[in-house]
């Protein structure tokens, strides 16, 4: 259905509610089954072992796992535990960097959990915004965030930031007159008021007409978690640096063991040859040398206020050679 060309109590109408009582209990909680909790779906949190074992995926360091079994083979037991050490300082430094970002990430959603003034039983009262349903009568004064998408019914001087939605710097001074036109765009929506605005100034009531996922921001939400994730610049360059190494090392064993039949050596003393060679090729300081890079990066960042998901986000960023924003600057 289309808010914005129905009149305010066409809206009420349809939406089955008084706009002097609001909903009662029970209709909430009839109407809460249907359209769930008022909160944006978010990408599943990654356990702390599928964590740890993510950073044991990057080619370089199971090139070093490899790197320190060969090195035990031959006898190098020193040097197979000083590889090993340097891929358990790799991988924690990796993993307590992302899981510290993680938890920051989730303190910040905690913050941002808003509370709404409702129209419920005849009364005004402060509810968590996840708990709104369609029908809902929501109150909205200045420096309110909107809780959910708001038909308006009543408004005094009612001038609200759409930034986060449309990129428009300016506040947006609404109405409540029914707009006949069909397929308008969010900014010339004047009698609606869409989730995660803020009120600039004046007061106003409204119908909650979507709630969760059905709201404008909802289906922002919907198409970042349908956004395949991509690889960094410089986890693409690593990737090619792990399969150049790899193909140097199986060159070096194939010219080796050629050498050594051709000689007529030992079949062992030919296989030990050609370990030692390979293990001497993998450059075991590279992942921490990156590693560390990275996470002083982030660290600074966060000197910044700026919070980065996930550490390879750090030289993303200094990969950049475009930027591409609106007038008001908005990525």
């Amino acid at each position: 259905m289309i808010w914005y060309n129905l009149t305010a109590d066409e809206v009420l109408k349809s939406l089955k509610v008084d706009q002097k009582s609001g909903l009662t209990d029970a209709e909430v909680d009839k109407r809460f089954t249907e359209s769930g909790a008022n909160e944006l779906a978010q990408e599943q949190k990654a356990s702390v072992l599928h964590l740890l074992l993510k950073e044991l995926k990057n080619p370089l360091i199971l090139i070093l796992i490899v790197g320190a079994f060969l090195s035990l083979y031959i006898g190098h037991s020193i040097d197979a535990i000083a590889i090993l050490v340097i891929v358990f300082i790799n991988v924690m430094i990796s993993f307590t960097q992302e899981l510290n970002m993680q938890k920051s990430m989730d303190s910040l959603s905690d913050m941002a959990a808003p509370m709404a003034t409702v129209l419920r039983n005849g009364n005004w009262e402060k509810i968590p915004a996840r708990t709104l349903v369609p029908g809902d009568i929501l109150k909205l004064d200045t420096g309110t965030i909107v809780s959910a998408d708001v038909r308006l019914i009543e408004t005094t001087g009612l001038l609200i930031d759409e930034a986060a939605l449309t990129g428009e710097s300016l506040p947006v001074e609404k109405e409540l007159t029914a707009i006949s036109q069909n397929d308008v765009g969010l900014g010339d929506q004047i009698n609606m008021a869409f989730m995660g605005t803020v009120v600039a100034t004046g007061h106003g009531i409204g119908v909650v007409t979507a709630t969760g996922m059905q709201t404008q921001m909802g289906h922002i939400a919907d198409m970042l978690l349908q956004t395949e994730e991509s690889k960094t610049p410089l986890q693409l360059r690593i990737d090619v640096l792990s399969k150049i190494l790899l193909a140097v090392a199986l060159t070096i064993v194939a010219v080796i063991v050629g050498i050594g039949i051709e000689k007529g050596m030992d079949w062992m003393e030919i296989v030990n040859s050609a370990i030692s060679l390979t293990v001497a090729a993998i450059p075991e300081g590279l992942p921490t040398v990156v590693t560390v890079v990275l996470t002083l990066g982030a660290k600074r960042m966060v000197r910044n206020k700026a919070l980065v998901r996930k550490l390879s986000s750090v030289e993303t960023l200094g990969s950049a050679s475009v930027i591409c924003s609106d007038k008001t600057g908005t990525l």
